[in-house]
């Protein structure tokens, strides 16, 4: 009997941290060259028409950089983002070829945090879409950079810079 205060407190305090954690998993994607090509992305692909989210504030969709106008990163740097959203939505990665070579579900709402690691060079895109009866009613596009290369003394920027 006297534990059942301890015991009380210690639930309500686990409910509480379940609660405020709720929907902030951090989700992690390994990018690399020569991905293999998703067969059924279930979004439209890149060329296809879509309704541009960023003209429409309302759909509540966002990708941010943990750092607030952060979209330049050092090579071989962990990359995270926060992506927030009211619906059920998909985000998708594609690769320089505009390929899907990866992707996650998630279900709205929820703000999360994904990180990628990107091995070699080029360039990514990411979009996420917000899902309405199983079809993509909404697309943000942002671009992910890849690692660069190892860098070049002497190259146009040096000299520019001199």
């Amino acid at each position: 009997m006297r534990r059942l205060p301890f015991i009380l407190t210690t639930a309500l305090i686990m409910a509480a941290c379940a609660r405020d954690c709720e929907g902030k998993t951090a989700f992690d994607f390994s990018l690399r060259p020569v991905m293999p090509e998703l067969s059924s992305p279930g979004v439209p692909m890149l060329d296809e028409h879509t309704i541009d989210a960023d003209l429409y504030p309302e759909t509540h969709l966002s990708i941010e950089p943990e750092q607030l106008y952060r979209w330049v990163f050092q090579p071989g740097e962990r990359i995270t983002f926060n992506l927030k959203t009211q619906a059920e939505t998909v985000l998708t990665v594609w690769d320089w070829e505009n390929r899907p070579v990866s992707q996650r579900q998630f279900g709205g709402p929820f703000t999360n945090t994904v990180r990628f690691d990107v091995t070699g060079r080029g360039t990514y895109v990411l979009t996420l879409d917000a899902m309405k009866e199983g079809k993509a009613a909404y697309r943000l596009v942002r671009n992910l950079p890849g690692r660069a290369g190892p860098k070049r003394s002497g190259d146009a920027l040096d000299r520019r810079r001199a």
